[in-house]
């Protein structure tokens, strides 16, 4: 009678389950160490999508801090409040689309996202007093999303160096399933930067005026990755590498909050001519994530190991200070603004629940290595024709938005706007505006070596309505 070891089918059943087991726990380690890292990216992304509010400010190509004069001033310029004659309700609805035209070993695959959505939703009141101005404004609007898709695939030749460690005969080996395959690659994330916000502006002068406003922030993510290879040509069929496909499934559900101080002021230099500037002081956001990580390696028999991998994260990020300046100049009809945003992105920092940055010097250190301060420059224009009853503004405006990395401009975005205001007697103002941004990137990720070429265009409707009361 054999020996166990000897037994032809107890040495295969061994193999197999040795195989198993240290590819389940390879599997393991591996993505438990991915899922409780938290890197720069990671912080920065929560705040490289906000965009603002206001149909006619973003019209105006958010060249605004230095003009405020209405609702979305809250957010702009506070102290612009100020400049509201009557009180005031406001709502504003905004179409998102999100197209990403991806280009992956000379294959083009278009992606998109249709969003609908109430964008702002809040007033003013205008205080009565005997000279002066004191309004208080009180808002919920979305100030940027977090839309994105792309989804690709194709037989690739590149090698991703995707291995598995096997014990075979107690002797461990790792086997390669890393070329001559297809793969597929989706990715996709949706969600809202939302805000609470309270504010008031002040006439302290007769030309100069005080604002400030209180925002409760509120960061919603969710994010999904999905990778596939097939060994769709049978070139891993010696066992124990007789590979037939490898899934993952990563998911992210971000929560973030915050509470933010802006306080600024406006100055009327001459009749003519306008500047004002706002200051968004430094806070932390409470971040909460949870990861969960699902894996599969399936082989020619059918047979397979999989894992499922879920990490739950807290930690702080602290934002740095950015100040808006802006200068307007109106003649007759015809009106000017222009503005800089200055936001250094090399201050921004992780920290843990007690506030201290000790578990997070390295990717601190890469954040300021790796991002650099930027200088956001926004134009705009608006001329008004009068009619008996209303008046109706056409409106134009550009921004150029800097990449935030310090040696590569593949974040760099231009934005154009456009749009008209209609005003019947400042009774009811109705404002519409169309603003597209587009950039293009290069990415790639361990998996995909070969990398994609991504030419993304997003373009935003947004509609408002200002009711006096």
């Amino acid at each position: 009678m054999l020996a166990e070891e000897d037994n032809p089918i107890y040495f295969l059943f061994s193999s197999i389950f040795n195989r198993f087991l240290k590819i389940f726990y390879f599997c393991c380690f591996t993505y438990f160490t991915i899922l409780q890292s938290q890197t720069s990216s990671d912080a920065i992304r929560l705040f490289e999508n906000e965009k603002g509010f206001g149909t006619y400010a973003i019209g105006l190509g958010s060249a605004y801090s230095g003009l405020s004069n209405d609702y979305s001033s809250i957010y702009w310029n506070p102290a612009g409040l100020s400049s509201i004659k009557k009180s005031t309700l406001s709502i504003e609805f905004n179409n998102n689309y999100f197209k990403n035209n991806t280009n992956f070993l000379n294959n083009t695959f278009n992606n998109s996202i249709n969003d609908n959505y109430l964008n702002s939703l809040g007033g003013t009141y205008s205080v009565p007093t005997t000279r002066g101005s004191l309004v208080f404004a009180f808002a919920f609007n979305n100030i940027g999303d977090y839309n994105y898709k792309s989804n690709f695939s194709g037989f690739s030749n590149n090698d991703n160096n995707l291995f598995f460690p096997i014990i075979i005969s107690n002797e461990e080996e790792n086997y390669f399933f890393n070329q001559n395959v297809f793969r597929e690659e989706k990715i996709s994330s949706t969600g809202k930067i939302s805000q609470i916000s309270f504010g008031f502006g002040i006439l302290i002068s007769k030309k100069t005026s005080f604002g400030l406003s209180i925002n409760s922030i509120n960061n919603q993510e969710n994010y999904s990755f999905q990778f596939d290879q097939n060994d769709l040509n049978d070139n891993f069929n010696i066992f124990p590498a007789d590979f037939l496909s490898y899934s993952l499934n990563q998911s992210l559900e971000l929560r973030a909050r915050g509470n933010k101080i802006t306080f600024g002021f406006l100055t009327k230099l001459t009749s003519h001519l306008n500047t004002g500037f706002s200051i968004n002081l430094p806070f932390n956001y409470d971040v909460n994530e949870k990861h969960i990580s699902k894996e599969i390696l399936t082989f020619d028999d059918n047979s397979f190991s999989d894992t499922t991998l879920v990490g739950n994260y807290n930690y702080i990020v602290k934002a740095p200070y950015n100040l808006d300046y802006g200068i307007s100049f109106k003649m007759k009809s015809l009106l000017f603004s222009s503005s800089i945003k200055i936001q250094n992105w090399s201050n921004i920092r992780l920290k843990d629940k007690s506030k201290s940055e000790n578990n997070y010097i390295e990717e601190n250190l890469a954040i300021s290595n790796n991002y650099q301060s930027t200088l956001q420059l926004n134009l705009g224009m608006s001329y008004e024709f009068k009619f008996n009853n209303f008046k109706a503004s056409l409106i134009l405006g550009h921004s150029t938005i800097p990449s935030f990395y310090k040696f590569d401009n593949s974040k760099k975005q231009n934005s154009i706007s456009s749009g008209f205001s209609l005003n019947f007697k400042n009774d009811l103002i109705i404002n519409f505006s169309t603003n597209n941004t587009n950039w293009e990137l290069f990415t790639t990720d361990s998996y995909m070596p070969s990398g994609t070429i991504e030419s993304i265009d997003k373009t935003i409707h947004s509609i408002s309505l200002i009711v006096e009361i």
